[in-house]
């Protein structure tokens, strides 16, 4: 209202005057009504609606101080001289004072509307609500629909601002300069008395005893109601302030700030863009306004300090003296439209302007008859800002989409120069490549030398690995099975020795009987010497079994773990020649390399793809080669082992079996020879008991051939001493065909066992070979040695980060693509 207040607007003359002087009259005589209902109902309040009648009499008080400056503004309007205008401007005068009583009187309407409402409200009893679910639908539908009309008044707010913004200011020494700063003010005021009855409004809603239901919608619809109008008034007071301003103005208005500098400019042939970029070269979008000046004066621009001064009002420089220049080039193409001549609207809207200008022509004939020269000469003036200032825009719009094709292609280039390119192509460039390959390839070169030594070091932990988990073992193993076989035999000699006693003491015993218990000694001692031998082959077939288990099993371990080590082999050589790849010298040195940069990025890349796969499948195929050249040279070696070693235990029971079948052929002949007692004691104990025994037992056999002649000869030899004698000589026989039969298999066994011997030594052999690793193992140098070698790998694996990590940054600042190149390093820091 303060718009109204200082604008010069007329008071209305003769009973015009008088009858806005009594609507005056009856508006106050209203709202003195309105205090004194107010003051009744803030006596009225009870303690059950206390906060509801504060935030009531806060929002009365703020109503009338409203009312009394609405009455301030009218009197002091009617109290202004008035120009001497005509009798248009009179009428005109007029019907503006008419319009204000109106909207005075809605208002004071609404006034009076909003406290019946207030009354009804604090008078009724507070209710308690029946269904709280449907209160709190209603709270929040209240609450939404505030937010709303808040959001609504924000974007009326807004876009208030961005008209004030965009519409061209007056020239500073024209009369409406200060009409226009007093609309700014009163609009700011208008904006802030808004948001205070917002508040006010949200404020009775929840401090009110009863649920909103009909009527805090229909207040929410008055305040919107009320806010449309305010709008209106606004734009009313700036359309009246505009044309007031332009009818005080004997003269044009001044030429805009950014004029001279577009002449001088103009005469140095300067480009103001080129300028601001000169002085913005890193493109933040703000220049130093010294600096501004500084340049102008380096190019002899013909400007003022009063231009300058003016340049920094419209640009609204920040606290630093920095302003956008974007400010800058909208007062600049500003200027060029007023200097320019007016333009219409385009074609497209040609057809429905001319239409417009011919309905209105007959209008205007129609209007002119009423209004006066200067009504119809501002009318005009409208016209043509209206037109200049949707050529204004019309520009811009074009001038706006010329920018964003210029900052499309700006952004594409700048995508096309970071797009990473593969490192086979950067390579195939040659000399033109970036200058970060080079210094790749420097630093790879630099650590050649220590990749080998971690090669070697992976190499001899592995060897030593081998040693210590599996040849180790197999030794502990051999030695174990030694201690087993050397407990055995010992077991076995005893036996043996306990044997040859029990057999010296039967003998000794036999001699001094007959020959018949002798000969049952004999065969007694054989049956017993054949149980033994039948047990003995038992005991080796069950060794022998479980032999040929352990052997079955040890030789598919030893073959996982050949296996494996061929894979770890091959596995350390993939990796090998994974990070050889990135060392970049055989590209260097060989005349293919100088040859790839005639090849295209693609065709190298796949060339190197395929040339990987090769050499891996190649690996994969020589590895198993090894492994099967290795198996076989295995079983070689063990056949030929076998056939050289010398057995012990088959000698033996060869012996025995030897040993047994002359003493059965000795029994069937039985041939007469006498011994020595001299060369009996010259011999050992042992032969001389043997001896003595085989003596008496061909005494024996010989005696009873003797009696065999003499009673087929006699005829007074008895049948029955006949027989028996045949019978036993025919038990003798069979017994010596079982004892051969029993001896053929025993030799059979005795084969069998050769070959679960053979199987033993093979075992044998790695126990020793796994026993000197083992020896190997208790050296202090090895644990240090393999301390030494897993430092070196950690060491490695953290060069391999390093070179990652600058490699990252190497190619991000190329725009090298280098996603498989950091794949293959954290797979080799992984295995580390």
């Amino acid at each position: 209202m303060e718009l109204q207040r200082r604008s010069q607007s007329p008071a209305p003359p003769g009973e015009a005057g008088a009858g806005a002087s009594r609507q005056n009259a009856e508006l106050q005589g209203r709202v003195q009504e309105l205090l004194r209902e107010n003051l009744e109902l803030q006596g009225r309040s009870s303690d059950i609606a206390s906060a509801a009648g504060a935030a009531v009499r806060r929002q009365n008080e703020e109503l009338q101080v409203r009312v009394q400056e609405l009455l301030r503004e009218n009197l002091e309007l009617q109290r202004y001289p008035p120009p001497p205008p005509g009798a248009a401007e009179t009428a005109a005068a007029l019907a503006t004072a008419k319009q204000e009583n109106d909207k005075l009187q809605g208002r004071a309407q609404e006034l009076q509307r909003e406290n019946n409402e207030l009354r009804s409200q604090i008078q009724a009893p507070p209710s308690v609500p029946d269904d709280f679910g449907a209160l709190d639908r209603a709270l929040g539908a209240a609450k939404r629909q505030n937010e709303e009309l808040e959001a609504r008044v924000q974007e009326l707010l807004s876009e208030n601002l961005q008209l004030q913004r965009r519409s061209p200011s007056p020239p500073p020494d024209a009369p409406g300069e200060a009409a226009l700063a007093a609309a700014r003010h009163q609009n700011d005021e208008l904006q802030a008395r808004m948001q205070g009855v917002l508040r006010d409004n949200l404020e009775l809603q929840r401090r009110s005893p009863s649920p909103p239901g009909d009527a805090a919608r229909q207040k929410n619809e008055e305040l919107q109601a009320r806010c449309f109008d305010l709008i209106q008034e606004n734009d009313a007071l700036r359309q009246q302030l505009a044309e007031r301003a332009r009818d005080g103005s004997p003269h044009r208005p001044r030429r805009p700030a950014a004029e001279a500098l577009r002449l001088a400019l103009q005469r140095q042939e300067l480009s103001l863009v080129k300028l601001l970029t000169g002085l913005d070269p890193q493109m933040h979008g703000k220049v130093s306004f010294e600096a501004f000046q500084a340049a102008c004066s380096r190019h002899h621009l013909s400007l003022q300090a009063d231009d300058f001064g003016k340049l920094a009002n419209v640009l609204n420089l920040d606290k630093r003296g920095f302003f956008h220049k974007e400010a800058l080039l909208r007062a600049f193409r500003r200027a060029e439209e007023v200097a320019s001549p007016p333009r219409g609207r385009k074609a497209s809207d040609g057809p429905s302007h001319t239409q417009s200008r011919a309905c209105s022509g007959s209008r205007e004939v129609h209007v002119q008859q009423g209004l006066g020269p200067v009504e119809v000469q501002h009318r005009r003036q409208i016209e043509r800002l209206e037109s200049r200032l949707f050529a204004s825009e019309q520009e811009r719009q074009t001038l706006q989409r010329d920018l964003d094709a210029m900052r499309r292609q700006e952004s594409a280039r700048e995508d096309a120069l970071q797009k990473p390119r593969p490192l086979s192509v950067l390579l195939s460039a040659g000399d033109t490549a970036p200058p970060f390959i080079k210094e790749l390839k420097l630093e790879v070169k630099g650590t050649r030398e220590l990749r080998d030594k971690l090669y070697n070091a992976e190499t001899q932990l592995e060897s030593y690995k081998r040693r210590l988990e599996v040849d180790a073992r197999q030794e502990l193993e051999k030695e174990r099975h030694v201690v087993k076989q050397l407990q055995a035999e010992l077991e076995e000699k005893e036996r043996t020795v306990a044997e040859l006693l029990f057999d010296l003491r039967r003998a000794r015993n036999a001699s001094g009987e007959g020959d018949w218990a002798q000969r049952e000694e004999e065969y007694m001692r054989l049956d017993l010497q054949l149980r033994k031998l039948e047990g003995e082959l038992a005991a080796s077939r069950r060794a022998e079994r479980d032999m040929a288990d352990r052997l079955l099993q040890a030789e598919h371990v030893a073959m996982e773990l050949r296996f494996d080590r061929e894979q770890v082999h091959l596995r350390s050589s993939r990796l090998e020649s994974r990070i050889l790849e990135l060392e970049l010298l055989n590209g260097e040195d060989s005349p293919r390399q100088r040859q790839s940069p005639l090849k295209t990025g693609a065709g190298a890349a796949a060339a190197n793809l395929q040339s990987r796969k090769e050499r891996n499948l190649e690996n994969v195929i020589e590895g198993l080669e090894r492994v099967v050249n290795q198996q076989k040279a295995e079983n070689q070696r063990l056949k030929v082992a076998l056939d050289r070693r010398p057995d012990d235990r088959r000698g033996r029971g060869r012996a025995e079996v030897e040993r047994l079948r002359k003493r059965i052929e000795e029994l069937e002949s039985a041939p007469p020879r006498s011994q020595d007692s001299g060369n009996m004691s010259a011999e050992g104990p042992v032969l001389e008991a043997y001896r003595r025994e085989v003596a008496a037992k061909e005494e024996v056999i010989q005696k009873l051939q003797e009696k065999l002649r003499e009673a087929a000869e006699g005829p007074g030899t008895e049948p029955p001493e006949m027989q028996r004698l045949l019978q036993e000589l025919a038990e003798l026989r069979r017994a010596r065909g079982e004892d051969g039969q029993a001896l053929d298999e025993a030799q059979r066994a005795l084969q069998e066992a050769e070959m679960t011997e053979k199987r033993y030594l093979e075992v044998v052999r790695e126990n020793r070979k796994l026993r000197q690793d083992l020896s190997a193992l208790e050296d202090d140098g090895f644990w240090k040695e393999i301390e030494s070698l897993q430092t070196r790998n950690q060491e490695a694996v953290g060069l391999a980060k390093e070179s990652k990590e600058a490699l990252l940054r190497c190619g991000t600042a190329a725009g090298v693509d280098v996603a498989s190149l950091m794949a293959r390093l954290e797979m080799f820091a992984a295995a580390g």
